[in-house]
């Protein structure tokens, strides 16, 4: 045996040494692993005995549930513990210098390391990633299953994250650098569970490739360079030998992208948490009044403050009593009209009651959440009119294929040939590839309008199950205008299919008894960056579309051909905080959005010239603790902290060279 060690090439004998060092854990994880596979595969089937696999299937489509969800946390535990037991014996019982007089250069030396354990990773990672999808794959069809895995690929690359920067820590020759480090690596691997949705990090994914593979091994060759220096306040000046002049002139220049790397890295994370810490202690809520037009005095009513302290007033400035106000939306507050005896017996000339009140009555939202995010390409279909007070579940669903339409059992994830073959004809005129398939996803409904469909021609269509079969129409959608978005209704009022949403901003109502769209009167609308809700009764709709700070409100007839009744404006006031914020921060950076599912970098505001003051107290105390470096290096820092202020500045103290 020690003839075998001592005919090992250096290499050999490394990677020979770090085996010997993880053999145990390799065991451990493995059992990790394995308990995850088949906690994974158990869930679903579990979940798919107990409840049904429709209920499963809704669960993913609609309610972004993750079948490998008892993965969430096993990359970063298994990275974090390899790390640890990869490099924490190397510092505490002393062996990196003696692992560093190997007749290897340091950089070849640390890279074996790292390789020896990033290889690990990878191979248990595609090992687990393969037989999750295997096991899934017998229960659900493809397109769960790979987007799940895909949707889980953030929590794998965690688990390599979280072993370089443990071997980042570990390598840092002072205390201080290492618990910097720390808080640093927390903040960067918590970038990796923001988001369960959908594909959220299908345009970010690329950064985190770049972070673990590139940037963390970076920062561990600049903490190599450093402990090789000699730079550990425990070491005595003459506990570290010196290197030749090459060798400095390389490590310092490890040391110098390392170094700049950091401080990149910590102006993007304080760019995020000081402002979102600032705002989370001072902003005050600012919640919409209440606003839905009046019939009765043609202007719009509004209710703002809580119970305690309501004011009731109009947009022409008058004000009410509660009782006032509860007459002059007699729509709305009917229920509490007819209890006080004041619900009138018509209302413009039209008899009313209770029942039509609410048979006329719906709501309508969207917001650019729901329609900035990915969704799997499976379609649940249901019958069209259960006589049930709710819809039935789902039993079937479908995929659109070259082929056309493809009808799908969900109880045995099994292909039903004869049914697609009946769908397939019926859509015989659709042409391929649809480019929009959409439903209303309620099941808190006593009917179901199917799907709207936009085809390859921008022709649109309606989809749905009556008994098992399939009713088709051709809708008579907007000439010259292509459809963007499309949404389905199923309010009390049975005259409503939908919305519709075009290219240049102009938004369409479906009729369902003829299939016609009647256009709006409203301000261009934009649904991906705008978010819209009415409220509508028998005799008028209130449009409010929300766009930034601004909201607009429009009232229109409930009749098509619309006609706009009366707008209004309202302009969110500016909190005192934001105001401060302005002169604090230089801009502001988030991750997350209210208006998309998506994670990536967005910056919140522009670069505030309010912030020069501050830069330039700033900058003038850097200068007094970089005055004795060189000149290069002293203009950078004072540039980048005029440019980049309190973000650029904190990161300059905390790793002070």
């Amino acid at each position: 045996m020690e003839n075998m060690i001592h005919r090992m090439s250096p290499v050999t004998a490394l990677l020979y040494k770090e085996w010997l060092k993880v053999r145990f854990y390799l065991l451990a994880a493995s059992i990790v692993w394995g308990a995850a596979l088949l906690a994974t595969y158990i869930l679903a089937l579990r979940m798919g005995r107990m409840h049904g696999f429709p209920t499963v299937w809704n669960a993913v489509l609609y309610n972004d549930y993750n079948l490998l969800v008892p993965f969430r946390w096993i990359p970063l535990a298994v990275g974090l513990a390899l790390g640890m037991a990869q490099f924490l014996p190397e510092m505490r019982l002393r062996r990196l210098k003696l692992t560093l007089h190997l007749p290897m250069p340091d950089s070849q030396i640390l890279a074996a390391m790292l390789g020896f354990g990033y290889a690990l990773q990878l191979v248990a990672s595609c090992i687990a990633i393969i037989l999750a999808r295997f096991l899934l794959l017998s229960l659900l069809p493809f397109e769960i299953v790979d987007a799940n895995v895909r949707t889980s690929l953030p929590w794998f690359l965690a688990g390599f994250s979280a072993y370089g920067l443990v071997a980042w820590i570990c390598l840092e020759p002072t205390v201080r650098r290492r618990i910097t480090g720390a808080i640093l690596s927390a903040l960067c691997l918590s970038l990796y569970f923001l988001s369960n949705g959908l594909d959220a990090y299908a345009t970010f994914i690329w950064v985190l490739l770049l972070f673990a593979f590139g940037l963390v091994p970076v920062l561990c060759f600049g903490a190599l360079a450093r402990f090789r220096e000699g730079e550990s306040v425990n070491a005595p000046p003459h506990a570290t030998r010196r290197a030749g002049a090459s060798s400095r002139e390389g490590s310092m220049g490890v040391k110098n992208i390392a170094y700049s790397l950091l401080l990149l890295l910590g102006v993007t994370l304080s760019s995020t948490i000081f402002p979102y810490v600032y705002h989370l202690t001072l902003d005050r809520q600012y919640d919409l009044p209440f606003t839905v037009y009046s019939g009765v005095t043609n202007t719009f009513a509004m209710f703002e403050g809580t119970a305690e302290t309501a004011r009731y007033r109009d947009d022409a400035g008058r004000s009410y009593t509660r009782k006032e106000f509860d007459s002059i939306l007699p729509t709305i507050y009917y229920t509490q009209l007819i209890r006080d005896g004041r619900f009138p017996d018509s209302l413009f000339g039209v008899p009313v009651d209770a029942e039509m009140m609410s048979s006329h009555f719906f709501v309508f939202h969207s917001r650019p959440a729901e329609l900035n995010q990915r969704s799997i390409p499976l379609y649940p279909i249901v019958n069209a009119d259960s006589e049930r007070v709710t819809i039935a579940d789902a039993y079937e669903a479908f995929r659109w294929t070259p082929n056309g339409i493809e009808i799908i059992q969900m109880e045995g994830n099994s292909v039903n040939s004869k049914k697609t073959e009946h769908f397939r004809a019926a859509l015989a005129d659709v042409s391929l590839p649809v480019s929009i398939t959409v439903r209303n996803p309620d099941p808190r409904k006593e009917r179901d309008n199917g799907y709207l469909i936009v085809d390859a021609k921008n022709v649109l269509w309606q989809l749905k199950q009556q008994d098992g079969e399939p009713i088709v129409r051709r809708l008579l959608a907007p000439q010259d205008e292509i459809i963007r978005s499309a949404w389905v209704t199923e309010f009390d009022d049975p005259s409503y299919l939908g919305y519709l949403s075009t290219e240049s901003g102009r938004f369409f109502s479906l009729d369902a008894r003829h299939g016609q769209c009647a256009e709006l009167p409203i301000e261009r609308f934009f649904p991906r960056r705008e978010a819209i809700m009415i409220f509508g009764n028998l005799f008028d709709q209130t449009v409010r579309i929300i766009d930034g700070s601004s909201v607009h409100y429009m009232a229109i007839s409930s009749n098509a051909p619309y006609r706009q009744l009366r707008t209004y404006r309202l302009e969110v006031p500016s909190d005192r905080a934001d105001a401060v914020a302005r002169w604090l921060f230089p801009f502001e950076l988030t991750f997350t959005s209210g208006d998309s599912a998506y994670i990536y970098p967005r910056l919140l505001t522009g670069w505030s010239w309010r912030c020069i003051p501050i830069c330039l107290l700033l900058a003038a105390g850097i200068a007094m603790l970089a005055r004795r470096e060189s000149r290069s290096r002293f203009i950078l820092k004072l540039l980048g902290v005029l440019v980049f202020g309190l973000f650029l500045t904190v990161p300059l103290l905390l790793w002070r060279r």
